[in-house]
């Protein structure tokens, strides 16, 4: 059995015999599993980054080329130039680096899934380790600033906040999934181990729509919160069989509101909505990227409009879905009486946020004690955790 093989049969041990963060030796044996992996010598081994262009890991590059020696920089989309004062190579000289580097630590600096697995391909199973930049930034001094973004996600690793998640977790989560699901997340948030995440990670295409509990159907009015280019309208129609009431969709990026009406042109009962989704009118900041990376941002000079879905006045709605990032809660407390009035069945993203699963559960609860709730992941990150509600 391979390594990898045998951490994640461990982790799976773990999560199958019910993993408590507020118990001493469930800790210690996570913490076990993490040390077996980052407890290496980063000061004299020579580093490579891959995947180095990531904006939210810049910080993480420069402390690196600053304290460490770094042997190669590669990122494919910057080959040819300096990144942090050092240059870029792409992946296809990666080899010739490692022949000449046989100690090299490898280290992922990737935002997303696609190409984490890219270069973990391109990496190979030759014996060098191969880490994720959070797993490494574990070991760093307590003052190491990462950036906003960077240093809200380690925080997610916070005990307090874990004992705070998982306990309201085991309160609303029955079925055994859920549950299991929670304990991975938990034992992710101590590790950034992609290996915790594997014994209930779900396959993404399934993402939103593959949960009995909410499974839609052919009578739906679906409000599409964060439709991108319309990639969500696209599954829910496809899960539907075509058979629905109607589509609104709501997309804050006025790029991506152009894409998603071009690619939603020959869709039927679909409302866009160049707008995003808040708890009353406003304008907000916004980064306009784009991509799915598109983001709020107060400081931005760039304001975009903002609006309660209550004040839209849409009528009965039966399924929402909501991945806003983090603007989640917002746009719950914006929709008091669609919910009061029609309980729709809700999958909800719930990891831009540390405490997202009991904020937003509770605010759902408040207004409709009768909820039920279901949790499943759907890759090998921090990202795409979908708290269902029903």
């Amino acid at each position: 059995m391979s390594l990898n093989a045998l951490k994640t049969a461990s982790y799976r041990d773990l999560i199958n015999d019910g993993f408590d963060v507020t118990n001493a030796h469930d800790l210690k044996r996570v913490d076990d599993l993490r040390r077996a992996r980052v407890d290496l010598d980063y000061a004299g081994r020579p580093l490579i980054l891959l995947g180095a262009g990531s904006m939210m890991a810049r910080a993480f590059v420069q402390y690196c080329v600053d304290h460490f020696n770094v042997r190669g920089i590669v990122d494919n989309g910057l080959s040819g130039q300096e990144l942090c004062g050092q240059p870029v190579i792409g992946d296809e000289t990666l080899r010739e680096v490692l022949a000449v580097s046989p100690d090299a630590i490898g280290i992922l600096c990737c935002g997303s899934e696609a190409p984490m697995r890219h270069f973990q391909r391109v990496w190979g199973d030759g014996g060098q380790p191969l880490l994720f930049y959070f797993e490494v930034m574990t070991t760093f001094p307590k003052g190491f600033d990462g950036g906003v973004r960077v240093n809200d996600l380690l925080a997610y690793g916070d005990l307090d906040i874990l004992a705070s998640v998982q306990a309201f977790g085991r309160k609303i989560l029955s079925d055994p999934e859920s549950r299991k699901v929670l304990d991975a997340l938990m034992i992710y948030r101590l590790t950034w181990d992609e290996a915790a995440l594997e014994p209930v990670r779900r396959p993404i295409e399934g993402v939103y729509f593959d949960n009995e509990l909410c499974a839609p159907n052919e009578r739906e009015i679906f409000v599409d919160g964060g439709a991108f280019d319309g990639d969500t309208v696209r599954q829910f129609i496809a899960r539907t069989g075509r058979q629905y009431r109607h589509i609104h969709a709501f997309e804050l990026d006025p790029i991506n509101v152009d894409s998603l009406r071009a690619k939603t042109a020959d869709v039927r009962d679909i409302s866009v909505h160049a707008a995003g989704l808040w708890s009353h009118a406003d304008s907000i900041g916004f980064e306009t990227t784009g991509a799915m990376g598109s983001a709020i941002n107060q400081a931005s000079e760039v304001r975009l409009p903002v609006d309660a879905l209550d004040n839209m006045n849409l009528g009965e709605i039966t399924f929402v879905k909501f991945d806003i990032e983090g603007a989640e809660g917002p746009a719950l407390d914006g929709m008091t009486r669609t919910i009061t009035d029609y309980k729709p069945k809700m999958a909800l993203s719930a990891y831009h946020k540390a405490d997202d699963i009991p904020v937003l559960a509770q605010k759902l609860l408040d207004l409709r004690p009768d909820y039920r709730f279901e949790l499943r992941h759907y890759s090998s990150m921090i990202w795409e955790t979908v708290l269902y509600a029903s």
